[in-house]
């Protein structure tokens, strides 16, 4: 036993193992370097970390969790069998650390269910080898994930649909304009803003806008959720409100300018007296005091000018809601929540109901 010398090390699936030695003499240091050669091996996690647009998966990253960090969108490519022999379960873990969304890309023959799940920033998701060739996309976002439109089964009321593109992620959205409902066929995350209608106001005095609700990743269960578009108020009269599932948002505040009456509670509220004051915190801002301009969704009413109101661009495309009623103007535009101006008594704006889903 002790004629063995020590000739060296070859090392096996990550693992260094001594190839020739004296085991009484260096059976305890052999030990240590297996040890250690298994611990490095298997020690978990270890990352492939990648920072730019685009990476391709390689076959030692079954053992890693490939991690991403760009500010611009994202694209990790699955090859397929032919380039590497991927074996039968495999599962290839993402994490998203940039604000660039991660989407899961098919290589030439390769075939990915629910690659619209796309991994946002601060989420992961798991990529699991189904069969050759055939993977499937499964992400964890807070346990649920946002729904793509094939979740959507069906819609009344003939909302406006519309496709666009931002930040590498596909979207589609459903603009109703009229009352309706829409029907999921799965749980999961959609993207909703919800505006009442806007007050109506008296001469001289502006009404409220409506109130307006941005709820980005608001969790439904499957089913058909019935949308009411709230009326915009007529002259003198407070808006209606808009509504789909627990969502509500509250109808603008009426303007009034009789001294003894009062600008109403609303979403945001009209300009008047005494009450100018009473509207819906988180949903819109207060109308002036005196004669002057109701609230809006971002910002007071002033002595002339409406309260300002929010810029949104869930469609695709920038539009402003719910902007309160001025001193000087007129009806509030259709689908918009805005509160009518005060040159004559009118009416205040329809509200919307907008759902966006991956496309």
């Amino acid at each position: 036993m002790a004629g063995f010398i020590m000739a060296g090390n070859t090392t096996y699936l990550g693992i260094q193992y001594p190839t020739s030695t004296d085991y009484v003499k260096d059976g305890a240091t052999d030990m240590e370097t297996i040890a250690d050669g298994f611990d490095s091996a298997v020690a978990i996690p270890t990352y492939n970390n990648q920072t730019g647009t685009t990476y391709t998966f390689v076959l030692l990253d079954a053992a890693k969790v490939v991690s991403s960090n760009n500010a611009a969108a994202v694209t990790f490519t699955i090859p397929p069998q032919a380039d590497v022999v991927w074996e039968t379960g495999t599962t290839l873990t993402v994490a998203n650390y940039g604000a660039g969304a991660v989407t899961i890309a098919a290589g030439a023959g390769v075939t990915v269910t629910n690659s619209a799940a796309t991994v946002g920033q601060y989420s992961s998701a798991s990529i699991i080898r189904t069969a050759s060739d055939a993977w499937t996309v499964i992400p964890f976002a807070g346990g649920a994930a946002l729904l793509s439109d094939s979740a959507i089964s069906g819609t009344t009321g003939s909302p406006t649909t519309g496709t666009y593109t931002d930040g590498g992620i596909n979207y589609k959205t459903y603009s109703f304009t009229g009352s309706g409902s829409i029907t999921t066929t799965k749980a999961g995350l959609l993207d909703l803003l919800v505006v009442a209608g806007g007050g109506g106001s008296a001469t001289g005095v502006g009404a409220g806008a409506g109130g307006y609700v941005d709820a980005p990743n608001h969790y439904l269960v499957d089913g058909t959720y019935t949308i009411t578009i709230g009326a915009g108020g007529a002259a003198g009269n407070r808006g209606n409100e808009t509504i789909i599932g627990k969502l509500t948002a509250v109808g603008g505040g009426r303007a009034d300018n009789s001294g003894s009456g009062y600008g109403s509670t609303g979403g945001s509220s009209g300009a008047g007296t005494p009450n100018a004051n009473a509207r819906v915190l988180g949903q819109g801002f207060v109308g002036f005091s005196g004669a002057g301009g109701g609230g809006g969704s971002s910002g007071a009413g002033g002595a002339t000018a409406g309260g300002i109101g929010t810029s949104n661009s869930i469609t695709g495309s920038a539009v402003t809601y719910a902007t309160g009623g001025p001193k000087v103007g007129g009806a509030g535009a259709a689908n918009t929540g805005d509160g009518a101006g005060a040159t004559a008594g009118a009416a205040g704006g329809s509200g919307i109901v907008v759902v966006r889903v991956l496309a």
